[in-house]
């Protein structure tokens, strides 16, 4: 269940620019939609909203991971990658800040 929660916010926050989204997006509307008990997601989330939102301040990750989303959005610009390529590369990322969170190895996909 873990992988597909990252997967389905990574490619909801890759096309969130066409759509608007309130404060709580994201990564929290995909856990409480599908009812995800995970302390480390739930702590992921809480710092992706601070990434995604003005709330910078929410956690001290936040603005780190901000940059460096903001940095792979630079680059596929400048490499000329697509979004399927940025997923790719972002995953192993979600990956490490989950397990930052406390979350366990053996829930990440092995490919």
């Amino acid at each position: 269940m873990l992988i597909h929660v990252l997967h389905i916010y990574i490619v909801f926050d890759t096309l969130s620019t066409l759509i608007p989204r309130a404060e709580f997006r994201g990564l929290d509307a995909i856990v409480k939609k599908y009812n995800v008990n995970d302390k480390a997601i739930g702590r992921l989330a809480l710092i992706v909203r601070g990434a995604d939102t003005p709330r910078r301040d929410l956690t001290p990750e936040s603005p780190g991971l901000e940059a460096i989303a903001e940095g792979f959005k630079r680059l596929a610009a400048a490499q000329g990658y697509d979004d399927h390529e940025t997923i790719r590369r972002e995953r192993h990322l979600y990956d490490a800040l989950y397990l930052y969170c406390g979350g366990d190895a053996n829930k990440l996909r092995r490919d």
